[in-house]
């Protein structure tokens, strides 16, 4: 959320001229606005920062900026597309941030600041580092910022940025400006998400993901919003808008948490955004490619039930349109997996806060050091020493917090793992089911007409019936590969009769057949790119020890179903 004490395109006047004046210059890609950024958080309590805006300054243009405390923290900060973000049009997204205080002694130096290219890719780097890091716990570079948050120190930080491979422009200070302005903007978080009550555990065998509302964050140069949409059932049991609308505007709360506007007159919604992987396959030259790709997730509660989102719907929320019962089959099969895997992750951003610490206790005793130093130099000697300490609090708080990151980012794994192979076997156990009930259907239908089944065909349906049985075996000893071939072998088989016997056999027969080998081929193929995707992802994050297998060149967003109108 944003809060300004002027808005519109005007910048602040300061009455007050005694506060410091600094002189700005903007070498980035960006037009960028000079804010002043004011946390009026007292005690525990946290709330959003308030954002003045004082002045803009186009690319290559030096501007003093007259400041409005005695101790101002500005940003520098732009609004508009961000290509190496999803091209995504972000609002007042950090680009450099500047401790403004004069020093004390007799004739201190004028107070200037330049802000460079360099500062724009930390940024955006942070962002990525960002992302990727948080949904990947289990990666070596979630490992290594771990271990250097536990040095407790801005330059162990630092030291650890500077080792990677692909965020070496990151820094403490703009991962903290990065972490606060997702805090602050949901603008970072754009997207549909569809949030379905919390599925129990365990869940019982018939139970079926209920969509609770739909959440549209939208960030373009006309439109700034987050919108809730309650649903609710209609007689068939198909999600539907409620009626009446019931219809809430969602704000970040400053803490890392989204609510309601208008608390209180609204629905109560309390909701915590995440990063997590998720699986999505595509096809390419006819066959299934899956991939792992990072994207946002909330969840938290919704009218009091708990909630968990996801970017593509079971079945979307309109009267005109209804799921496939693969799709829905598929989304039931690793929903729950998502469940525990998002928890787990909330946890998880224990690091985020540790480094707001670690930032936190440097500033403040860089401006006690400032207000009592007498020389530049001597600042500056103070600068490295602060620097150079380790938080103490931090060090203890992150060294007994390590075994429980460690088994969580084990666990995060594991949810990884356990969907790719809930919807392996899913996508396997509901080929097998609907091609023998197909098969069987089509025997009845042609027996009932007068047709008797050719020894070819009753022969090729035994065989494939006991590959299923097989693969059926292999699947609950947690065999998926094998499982795959199994079926692969069995549309193999099913092409070879074909080829061979098709001639001697009806043509009911022969279609029969080869729409089985087709449809067992293409599960196979499914679980086989899932099998794939996954022992990618972790030989990838096994074997690249710096960046674990990030790669900016195919930093791909989630592909996500468009939230309907109501109707």
């Amino acid at each position: 959320m944003l809060t300004q004490s002027k808005s519109g395109s005007d910048a602040v006047t300061a009455t007050d001229t005694s506060y410091p004046v600094a002189t700005i210059t903007n070498n980035s890609s960006y037009e960028v606005v000079i804010y002043d950024v004011y946390n009026p958080s007292k005690g525990a309590t946290t709330v959003p920062y308030e954002y003045t805006k004082l002045e803009t300054i186009a690319v290559g243009a030096t501007k003093e900026v007259q400041t409005i405390r005695d101790v101002s923290m500005l940003q520098a900060m732009y609004t508009g597309t961000i290509e190496q973000i999803n091209d995504f049009y972000c609002y007042q997204f950090p680009i450099k941030v500047m401790s403004v205080m004069q020093f004390s002694f007799g004739d201190p130096p004028p107070i200037t600041y330049s802000i460079e290219k360099t500062d724009e890719d930390a940024m955006i780097q942070s962002f990525l580092f960002h992302r990727f890091a948080m949904a990947n716990p289990d990666s070596s570079l979630t490992k290594n910022l771990y271990a250097s948050l536990k040095e407790g120190s801005v330059d162990s930080v630092n030291d650890f940025f500077a080792g990677t491979k692909n965020f070496t422009s990151c820094t403490l200070s703009s991962w903290n400006a990065i972490q606060s302005w997702l805090q602050m903007f949901t603008s970072g978080w754009q997207g549909p998400y569809f949030l379905y009550e919390e599925e129990p555990d365990p869940a019982p065998s018939d139970y079926v993901p209920v969509l609770i509302a739909t959440l549209d964050i939208t960030s373009t140069a006309t439109d700034n919003t987050a919108t809730l949409k309650m649903c609710s059932e209609d007689s068939k049991g198909n999600p539907v808008y409620a009626d009446p609308p019931e219809t809430t505007t969602i704000i970040m709360n400053g803490d890392g948490t989204m609510g309601d506007s208008n608390p209180g007159q609204d629905v109560s919604v309390s909701l915590t955004p995440v990063w997590m992987n998720v699986i999505q396959t595509t096809m390419k030259d006819g066959v299934p490619t899956s991939n792992y790709i990072v994207g946002p997730v909330v969840t938290g509660t919704i009218a009091n039930k708990k909630v968990v989102s996801t970017q593509v719907a079971r079945q979307l929320p309109s009267k005109k349109s209804s799921g496939s019962a693969q799709q829905e089959s598929s989304f039931d099969a690793s929903f729950g997996k998502i469940c525990q895997g998002v928890g787990l992750l909330v946890g998880l951003l224990m690091l985020g806060d540790f480094a707001a610490k670690i930032g936190k206790s440097a500033k403040n005793k860089l401006t006690k050091s400032k207000e009592k130093a007498e020389s530049k130099e001597e600042f500056e000697a103070q600068e490295k020493t602060i620097n150079e300490t380790p938080d103490a609090k931090v060090v203890s708080e992150a060294t007994e917090q390590e075994a429980t990151f460690s088994s969580d980012a084990s666990k995060v794994s594991d949810s990884y793992a356990d969907t790719s192979e809930a919807l392996q076997e899913d996508v396997m156990m509901q080929t097998m089911e609907d091609t023998s009930s197909s098969i069987s259907n089509e025997i009845r239908e042609q027996v009932e007409d007068g047709y008797t089944p050719t020894e070819d065909f009753e022969s090729a349906v035994q065989d494939l019936e006991t590959s299923f049985s097989d693969a059926k075996a292999k699947i609950e000893s947690g065999d998926f590969s094998e499982a795959s071939a199994e079926l692969s072998t069995a549309s193999k088989n099913i092409d070879i009769t074909l080829q061979d016997s098709s001639a001697e056999m009806h043509d009911w027969e022969s279609q029969s057949l080869q729409e089985s080998s087709d449809a067992v081929k293409d599960a196979a193929s499914a679980s086989e790119a899932l099998d794939e995707a996954q022992d990618a992802r972790e030989k990838t994050l096994e074997n690249e020890a710096d960046d674990s297998g990030f790669d900016a060149e195919d930093e791909k967003w989630p592909e996500t179903d468009t939230i309907p109108e109501e109707l």
